[in-house]
């Protein structure tokens, strides 16, 4: 079986699991608000036109309320004890139960120090509750790279949040006790294996080893530059314990002797992800940091709205030899409305995209009168999973990726959307995005490096990266392409600017691929990249600086308006 295939259905599996039963719209207390959505207009003469501008300007007062307290819960005062792994489960269940008790206003205190837990914790249905830490570090010790999916419990996921309003995290550190990858130092190769030395036991007293055993579904390896290839084997592959304490082997023939090797070992995806979001209005996630995680640090899928993420630091901690903190995309959203702000933060060791903000393309099955019955593109399901609410804008595009036109919904039941007036030309086969589930971007002030894929991709119709620093990553820095062949997920850019960015050593391994340092384009992996479409609108590039890249500093096809100024 392709892995990339097999991967997919880990997705669907895991997405299943978390969202359980749909909530009926009165259950639903963070349904998210209907965002008007108005085309873009062409701006020739403007160099950062006015609705960059208001994106540009965006502060956490413009996405969040302020929290007002009216509870305090400390929970070292209900017996949730710090620095001990045998309370684990006395934490999990207090914690637990606090939040599903807390009402509206509540404020809880997290202890200071390293609290282990043995499970996740469920936000479903709450209303303006916030969780706060005090130098506070939540292990997750009840996760095991052997599960396939999530998903026994809630064993996996530290905070899975649904159907909420207003919800606040701030001020601690997640991180897992098993291992999401094996690195190391490659000091053999021969017969079709590498074979490696772990770089040490794990700094931390309560971190496990790999034993030997742990599937592997990607390989990378790494120089002074960082990642700069990599290998995803067949299934079932393994690794395997060989003589000496840290001394491993893997059946793959990649890299060098000398070079840094990272065998993930996850259960697959975005299975596991240490945050989970759906259908919830408003979350803020300040000072959070972390360690390591199995799959994604944050996913979020299908029908919010508002997000602020302020100083967030995903990076292995000084100590550890560890090469990524997140062991899938980091932060990964999907059909998110209203506006999404993340800033002052790092994103250091990420196993795919550091940022992956986008809706998912349908596919037209059939259609009756006004009506048209949607399947979801490829292989994903998330897009059968999104809820189309009556007065949102959804845009049609024909086989060629053209956009032919837009229509308003009116019901939305299953897989069935019934339009207002559906535009000439839609048929079966054409593709369909939620246009107003795509929020307003704002990326300012972050660090984003030691990458294995891309820093930031943009699949969304507003946003501005600014301010920002992306070192050593293999692929494009700045991507802003939908994918119409392989990902189905969407969309064209209406609106973007990227100013005043540095880019080191970016497109490290991309020399030969005509891949962009900011690349602006049809597709994400050049698998459909069909110049002649001009889906993307009003797109500067301007005052930023390029070091050390292998790849040309931009590239935009696709496009109408497109300005480079001043680089």
């Amino acid at each position: 079986m392709n892995i990339a295939l097999s991967i997919a259905a880990v997705v669907s599996v895991a997405i299943a699991a978390f969202t359980g039963m749909n909530p009926s719209s009165s259950d639903n207390v963070g349904k998210r608000e209907v965002v008007d959505y108005t085309p873009a207009v062409i701006t020739e003469n403007e160099e950062v036109n006015k609705k960059m501008e208001s994106v540009l300007a965006y502060t956490s007062n413009d996405v969040m309320p302020e929290f007002q307290v009216k509870e305090k819960i400390v929970l070292s005062e209900l017996g949730v004890v710090s620095d001990n792994i045998a309370c684990a489960k006395k934490n999990a269940d207090i914690i637990g139960k606090a939040i599903g008790d807390a009402d509206a206003g509540t404020e809880i205190v997290l202890p200071k120090g390293k609290v282990f837990i043995v499970e996740g914790f469920k936000l479903h249905g709450k209303k303006d509750l916030r969780i706060v830490g005090n130098d506070t570090i939540l292990v997750n010790i009840g996760y095991s790279p052997q599960m396939l999916g999530v998903i026994s419990g809630n064993a996996s996921v530290i905070f899975n949040i649904q159907n909420c309003k207003n919800i606040y995290l701030e001020g601690f550190t997640v991180d897992y006790a098993e291992p999401s990858s094996a690195e190391g130092t490659i000091t053999e190769i021969r017969d079709g294996k590498i074979y490696f030395e772990l770089f040490g036991k794990p700094a931390e007293e309560y971190k496990t080893n790999v034993v030997g055993g742990e599937s592997v579904f990607s390989v990378l390896v790494a120089n002074e530059n960082g990642f700069y290839n990599e290998i995803w084997p067949q299934e079932g592959t393994k690794l395997s314990k060989e003589d000496g304490e840290l001394r491993f082997s893997v059946p793959v023939n990649i890299g060098k002797v000398g070079d840094k090797i990272c065998c993930r070992v996850s259960c697959g995806s975005y299975a596991s992800p240490a945050i989970f979001v759906q259908n919830t209005s408003g979350l803020e996630l300040r000072d959070i940091g972390c360690f390591s995680c199995p799959s994604a640090f944050f996913y979020a899928t299908c029908g919010s709205s508002n997000f602020v993420f302020s100083g967030l630091d995903i990076s292995v901690p000084d100590e550890s030899h560890a090469m990524l903190a997140s062991n899938e995309d980091c932060i990964h959203i999907n059909q998110l409305s209203g506006k999404l702000l993340i800033e002052n933060s790092n994103f250091v060791g990420i196993g795919d995209d550091a940022l992956n903000i986008l809706t998912m393309l349908g596919v037209v099955a059939n259609i009756d009168g006004n009506k048209a019955t949607v399947n979801a593109g490829g292989t994903q399901n998330a897009f059968a999973q999104g809820e189309f609410l009556a007065g949102e804008t959804v845009e049609f595009f024909n086989s060629s990726c053209n956009s032919i036109g837009f229509a308003k919904v009116k019901k939305h039941n299953g897989k069935t959307i019934e339009f207002d007036v559906l535009p000439e030309g839609v048929k079966e086969g054409c593709y369909i995005q939620n246009v107003s589930a795509s929020p307003d971007v704002l990326v300012k002030n972050c660090n984003i490096g030691n990458g294995r894929a891309r820093g930031v991709l943009l699949q969304a119709k507003n946003a501005v990266v600014t301010g920002c620093t992306f070192k050593d990553l293999r692929l494009s820095a700045v991507l802003a392409a939908p994918d119409f062949t392989y990902w189905y997920e969407a969309g064209f850019a209406d609106n973007l600017l990227v100013k005043g960015n540095t880019f080191i050593n970016c497109t490290n391994t991309v020399k030969d691929r005509g891949f962009g340092v900011v690349n602006v384009t049809s597709s994400h992996d050049e698998v459909q990249n069909k110049a002649w479409l001009k889906g993307h609108k009003n797109v500067t590039v301007m005052e930023n600086t390029y070091e050390n890249c292998s790849g040309k500093p931009v590239v935009i096809t696709c496009t109408e308006n497109a300005k480079i100024i001043n680089n």
